[in-house]
């Protein structure tokens, strides 16, 4: 009967150090996609908490330019694959590009700057810096054949959402 509240308190300080660490791991981080005479274009990849099921929100993603002065002696568009795992768990290969003439220095973010995926398999590769628009488009690559995590949630003073492995 004393044993109740010990146990209380050691699942609250519990949840609380998972709530910490599932925070502290999902903090997006910038990735270098284009480096040349100065100019550096970075992408942060902002995963979403509910990229599927009910009420599903798509990943978004913001590029970082650092000093545009420099970019007229290079092409005016950045081009770049990623691998991403659909919510019917298919890999996808999807084709991004962005006009580097249309960022402002610093933090760039625009509305369709998104894409559906529960996890993201292969980060940005192929980077070409090209004179030219390429089409965007996906390409099923395969089946993802890794463990699927299983989500579930909290209400403890706010939603808390875990995924276990």
């Amino acid at each position: 009967m004393h044993n109740r509240p010990i146990l209380s308190t050691a699942l609250f300080f519990f949840l609380v150090f998972i709530s910490f660490n599932a925070v502290s791991q999902s903090k997006p981080k910038k990735v270098t996609l284009f480096s040349k005479n100065g100019i550096v274009v970075e992408i942060q990849i902002s995963p979403s908490k509910n990229p599927c099921g009910i009420n599903p929100r798509n990943s978004t993603y913001e590029i970082y330019l650092t000093n545009k002065n420099n970019l007229y002696p290079i092409n005016q568009y950045l081009t770049w694959k990623m691998d991403i795992v659909n919510c019917n768990n298919l890999i996808v290969r999807r084709v991004f590009n962005i006009n580097l003439t249309d960022l402002n220095e610093g933090m760039n973010k625009l509305k369709d700057w998104t894409f559906e995926g529960n996890e993201i398999e292969q980060m940005p590769f192929d980077v070409e810096n090209l004179s030219y628009e390429t089409n965007l488009k996906e390409t099923i690559i395969g089946k993802n054949q890794s463990v699927k995590p299983i989500y579930f949630s909290c209400f403890c003073s706010r939603w808390i959402n875990y995924r276990v492995f």
